[in-house]
């Protein structure tokens, strides 16, 4: 096992997060380890239903980006994927500051694999769509 692999098992709260995805029962593609391509983030990718999501440990943080499953079988691009924060603001779920968005996203699963069904993926693209450009608004106002 090289000794970015055994950093990764011994990280307590990534491992705490694969276990949590095992448990809600989501396929899990082997842990990709940090590349410069990747910002040098360990990647962790889950697919369950219509939804495929994407961890990513970031100096400690942990991120989730979610991409509709239709749209990652035939080949994701980069702007395929959501913030969950998009994705959390755009269905109405609020956020607490310093939530743990891994138990928000899970405690809402249902909610978001139906929104991001084929059937409802374009309406609901259109809203992540308008969210995500009032989000860079308002970080470009405040840079």
């Amino acid at each position: 096992m090289s000794p970015e692999i055994a950093r990764f098992t011994m990280d307590p709260y990534l491992e705490e997060v694969r276990h949590k995805l095992i448990e809600a029962q989501f396929s899990l593609q082997p842990l990709q380890a940090p590349d410069p391509k990747n910002f040098g983030n360990w990647i962790l990718i889950g697919a369950r239903d219509n939804l495929v999501l994407r961890v990513t440990n970031d100096r400690g943080d942990i991120l989730l980006d979610v991409m509709p499953s239709h749209l990652f079988a035939i080949g994701p691009n980069e702007s395929d994927w959501f913030n969950y924060d998009v994705v959390a603001r755009a269905l109405g779920i609020y956020l607490w500051p310093k939530e743990n968005v891994m138990r928000s996203f899970l405690h809402h699963f249902w909610m978001i694999d139906e929104k991001f069904s084929p059937h409802k993926w374009d309406k609901t693209a259109a809203i992540l769509a308008t969210v995500e450009e009032e989000k860079r608004r308002r970080v470009s106002v405040h840079t």
